[in-house]
């Protein structure tokens, strides 16, 4: 496991995504926003989740993570606005 990614060490003081590879694993991805595993893997399926298959693995690109957290950012901001 020498040279795995560890999420925990791509996240800044900040709390941002700073040293994410350019693709992660459903492993990773997992980790990252909480979600099970059968639903990623059915999320791929449909479509809803942006994947590359390299030889037997699936890695989700780094810019989807982004997507959806800057979407969960505004959703935190706007819902603060209205209280």
């Amino acid at each position: 496991m020498d040279g795995e990614f560890k999420l925990s060490n791509a996240i800044d003081n900040s709390g941002m995504l700073a040293k994410i590879p350019q693709f992660v694993s459903i492993k990773d991805f997992i980790i990252f926003t909480g979600l099970s595993r059968s639903t990623v893997n059915r999320k791929i399926i449909t479509g809803s989740i942006p994947y590359v298959k390299i030889g037997n693995r699936i890695l989700i690109p780094r810019s989807f993570l982004n997507t959806l957290q800057a979407t969960a950012e505004a959703a935190m901001k706007e819902v603060k606005n209205d209280k």
